[in-house]
Formats: structure tokens, C-alpha cells, sequence
């Protein structure tokens, strides 16, 4: 883990090396974004994200017990 993450890290020096550096606050805000989403993705924000699929949780979840399938089809 440690050869892929110093890999990573050098491809990220060389291509900063590249950019001007008036992008560099870009660069930082773009870190920044990612680091909130890695900390705050969950499996109900992955779900929220579908369109449709917390109307269908609702609605589901007001489902008596015994008219659902023990079976699943798929």
C-alpha cells in the first residue's frame, strides 16, 4: 500500500508541477470537496442518490409483513 500511495503522490507532485499556480486554489478546494464526500458517503446517501429509491423505501416500509415474499424473484 505504501509503493502505490508514494506512486500516487509522485504522479500528483509532477502533474502540480505542471499547473500554474494561480489553479493551485482550485486544486485545494477540489481536495477539499473530495475529503467532505470520502467522510460523509454512506450507504443512504448511495441510496438517496437514485432517483426514485427513497419514495420506493417509504412505500415499503408501510408493507404489512405478511403480503411480502419470503422469496426473493431476482
Amino acid at each position: 500500500m505504501v509503493r502505490i500511495m508514494n506512486g500516487l503522490q509522485s504522479n500528483l507532485v509532477k502533474i502540480m508541477d505542471d499547473i500554474p499556480y494561480y489553479y493551485f486554489q482550485d486544486l485545494l478546494d477540489y481536495a477539499i470537496f473530495l475529503k467532505a464526500k470520502s467522510e460523509k458517503e454512506n450507504d443512504t446517501e448511495y441510496l438517496e442518490s437514485i432517483p426514485g429509491m427513497v419514495d420506493s423505501i417509504i412505500n415499503a416500509s408501510k408493507e404489512e409483513l405478511g403480503n411480502c415474499s419470503k422469496n426473493l424473484d431476482w
